[in-house]
């Protein structure tokens, strides 16, 4: 039974549009990371690409997946070459909906509520995101806060959230109300730049299945394993008990490893051709990326099915 919490810190940063307190986040998560190294494993990607993130997830059963950078809705700004491209996060979200140990996603960038309320309706214990544009400066001290709480104090999820958010709008202006309107500068923004002078409003929340999970602490995982909030947590972690593993042969690896590479070469792919499509002027090539695109996606889906196949079958 895995005895250690694994914390997978993804940032993303954007040379054209480039977030100045990015590296203070990761640099501040990491610092009190530190502190835990005996009880917690970290995996870390700085530029992390889609690749980068299906990589991790595919080798370690994480149990909090953070997220820092540029977003906008359903798309997540990753690294490809030497510029960023938009991605939609419809796959990654199946791919973090497939983890029977993750029990919080945090996601620190511009308008993931769309994001976030689908990752809550896959199963997903608690999740941290955006309803609006958010500030680089205070996104990232908000973070640092949240892990202060959650690591340092030992407090609970909830206590920690709130530890986060009290002490962040502190800073604001001296405002208590959460919602007020505040002015961030345009190079601060994780995300696009709205039409209206960028008044918005403080746009973090908590998302959660059950509201136990409120009560959850990491050292309760160091000490009972992987806690389960939701129906879904709990038939993969039926799934995935010692006997299980102990039965999973090679030669189902090979099969998974198999699935799995396709998967990562056509993923690989619809990225080039989303890329492609938000490029193209012309409409009758925009249609044809697009019929691409959709071709792909519905492949994605078969591999995804067999992924899921070959895993029952390897673990009965």
């Amino acid at each position: 039974m895995q005895t250690k919490p694994i914390i997978f810190l993804a940032f993303a940063n954007d040379q054209k549009h480039y977030l100045t307190y990015l590296s203070d986040e990761a640099q501040q998560i990491r610092q009190q990371l530190f502190y835990h190294k005996d009880k917690i494993e970290v995996e870390e990607r700085f530029h992390a690409s889609l690749r980068d993130i299906f990589q991790v997830i595919k080798g370690t059963k994480i149990t909090i997946f953070h997220y820092g950078g540029h977003a906008d809705d359903y798309l997540m700004s990753l690294p490809q070459g030497e510029s960023n491209i938009g991605i939609d996060t419809n796959f990654l979200n199946n791919s973090l909906a497939s983890l029977p140990s993750l029990q919080l996603v945090f996601l620190n960038a511009c308008l993931t509520a769309a994001q976030t309320q689908d990752l809550i309706k896959k199963g997903i214990p608690a999740v941290i995101g955006t309803s609006t544009l958010i500030s680089d400066s205070k996104a990232s001290k908000l973070s640092y806060l949240f892990y202060e709480g959650f690591l340092l104090q030992r407090l609970s999820l909830g206590e920690a959230w709130q530890h986060a958010v009290n002490e962040t709008m502190a800073e604001v202006k001296g405002e208590k109300d959460l919602w007020k309107q505040v002015t961030i500068p345009e190079e601060e923004v994780r995300g696009r730049i709205d039409k209206n002078g960028r008044k918005i409003s403080i746009p973090w929340k908590l998302y959660y299945q059950d509201e136990k999970i409120l009560a959850w602490k990491l050292e309760d995982f160091m000490t009972t394993g992987v806690l389960n909030y939701s129906a879904h947590t709990a038939q993969h972690l039926k799934n995935l008990t010692q006997n299980a593993q102990e039965r999973f042969s090679k030669n189902c690896q090979r099969r998974l490893d198999f699935a799995q590479k396709k998967y990562d070469n056509i993923a690989e792919e619809l990225a080039i051709l989303q890329k492609s499509w938000l490029d193209e002027m012309d409409e009758v090539r925009k249609a044809q990326y697009a019929r691409r695109i959709q071709s792909n996606e519905q492949r994605l889906n078969k591999i995804d099915v067999e992924l899921q196949n070959i895993e029952k079958e390897c673990q009965q």
